[in-house]
């Protein structure tokens, strides 16, 4: 009898004892057991890829059986999207082989059913792989870029179909018209650079599969940081605008409003009033100039402006001093319009009072304002101080102050009755003028500045004529 024939792995023969030999003895009962594989295995596959998708270009596969095989020969492997290269037989049950190239998509190796047997003649199952490839790089998308005075900010705009690896994209930057990059960092920020300049930037991306790829360039320029500025007010808050290097005979309001940055103001050394740097309201009451520079930072760049206060509460005169009439210290003449007693200070005055007693000025078109200055039109404004005679020694002084440049010749003060003597402006330039059997002048090369106080003095010896101006 025999029995356990079919999937399982014991065959048993028996032999009873229903048998005689020719003499008629009995035999007696035989059973023998033998093992038999009758079993068919599933070999397993693995591949040196870790995580997909993957770029690499050479994978090795690992081929496992579950018991020697013999006839298994890389002949016995198909592969798709790859090219088969080394094949190892590394024991009876581990093979390995290495796939090369395949383009972007699956990579399948397979091992068809019988591609191995056993010892005992058993063929193995099929069995397949698939592994997949990604060899396109992201894209090269330019990056975005915004910025301030001082730094600038990238966004990386590169994609990719498998996704990217955002954790290993870097970014980098120049100075636009320069050669070299900077070195490549993770951080998207780029601090403490130029304000108002261009700048280019580019990142590099890497997708999931290990590709990499460096973006086109985006240029952008960083902002300008822009001084504050500050607010002039005559006398306070409500005062009158105050314009910066004007002449005037009121207290300057300061406040200031910030640039984009950090900002504060001072005095620079030699101003009449000292400010201590802050960003506090001041009032300017002291004669004389007064420079305020605003000073605004980002922690990288700098910029100033200046602003100039000029606060003159000493009204204008003229006087005239003579060598050939000695009176009051050699004063000829001598007018101030903040001592213009009896007729000064108002719109129909009528005389400018003479301060060294001689003559009076007959006043045309002259008003006085409530600040001691006497204003003059410019066109048909004089004030008439008589006729000097003998003038072999003298010294015209003025103080003034022109509100506009006027072409051709305007008289400051002028004796040409006798001879002729006087300083004018021309096309606003400073001129000394004496009549001695011919004109000789004096002409200076620059003209005023508008708004500004001047004295000017033109002296004569008899021979050597001079021309000061503020000086």
């Amino acid at each position: 009898q025999i029995t356990g024939i079919g999937s399982s792995k014991t065959l048993k023969v028996e032999l009873g004892n229903n048998y005689t030999d020719l003499a008629g003895n009995q035999g007696n009962t035989v059973t023998l057991e033998r093992y038999r594989d009758v079993s068919s295995s599933t070999p397993t596959i693995t591949s040196n890829v870790t995580t997909q998708p993957t770029n690499k270009d050479n994978i090795v596969y690992t081929i496992t059986f579950n018991e020697e095989v013999v006839g298994f020969t890389i002949d016995d492997i198909a592969v798709t999207n790859g090219t088969k290269g080394t094949f190892t037989k590394v024991s009876g049950k581990k093979y390995t082989i290495e796939v090369t190239g395949g383009e972007t998509g699956n990579q399948t190796l397979t091992l068809p059913a019988g591609a191995g047997f056993d010892l005992a003649g058993n063929l193995s199952k099929t069995k397949s792989l698939t592994v997949q490839l990604d060899k396109t790089a992201p894209t090269n998308t330019a990056p975005e870029a915004t910025s301030t005075t001082n730094t600038i900010t990238v966004t990386n705009k590169q994609s990719d179909e498998t996704g990217l690896n955002e954790s290993e994209t870097e970014y980098a930057i120049r100075k636009k018209g320069e050669d070299e990059w900077s070195e490549w960092k993770k951080e998207n920020e780029f601090n403490d650079l130029d304000h108002n300049t261009e700048y280019e930037v580019k990142t590099k991306s890497k997708d999931n599969a290990g590709n990499e790829k460096e973006s086109e360039i985006t240029t952008v320029k960083t902002k300008e940081l822009v001084a504050g500025t500050l607010t002039l007010k005559l006398d306070n808050a409500s005062g009158a605008n105050y314009t910066a290097g004007e002449n005037t005979n009121h207290n300057v309001y300061v406040s200031l409003n910030n640039g984009n940055g950090t900002t504060t103001y001072e005095s620079l050394p030699g101003s009449a009033q000292t400010v201590n740097r802050g960003t506090g309201v001041v009032t300017i009451t002291e004669e004389g100039t007064t420079t305020l520079r605003v000073t605004t930072t980002d922690g990288k760049n700098t910029v100033t402006k200046d602003y100039v206060i000029i606060i003159d509460k000493t009204a204008p005169k003229a006087i005239i001093y003579g060598g050939a009439t000695v009176v009051k210290d050699n004063l000829l003449r001598w007018y101030d319009a903040t001592n213009n007693q009896g007729n000064g200070f108002k719109e129909n005055a009528t005389e400018w009072v003479d301060l060294s007693g001689h003559q009076n000025g007959t006043i045309n078109n002259v008003t006085f304002n409530e600040n001691g200055y006497a204003n003059f039109n410019g066109s048909n404004s004089w004030v008439n101080i008589g006729r000097i005679d003998n003038l072999t020694n003298v010294t015209l002084d003025a103080e003034v102050r022109i509100n506009a440049i006027q072409s051709g010749e305007r008289v400051i003060i002028s004796n040409y009755e006798s001879g002729g003597i006087g300083i004018s402006l021309i096309d606003g330039k400073p001129r000394f003028e004496i009549y001695k059997g011919g004109w000789q002048l004096l002409l200076l090369d620059d003209p005023l500045i508008v708004g500004k106080q001047y004295h000017i003095t033109g002296t004569y010896d008899g021979s050597i004529m001079k021309l000061y101006v503020n000086g």
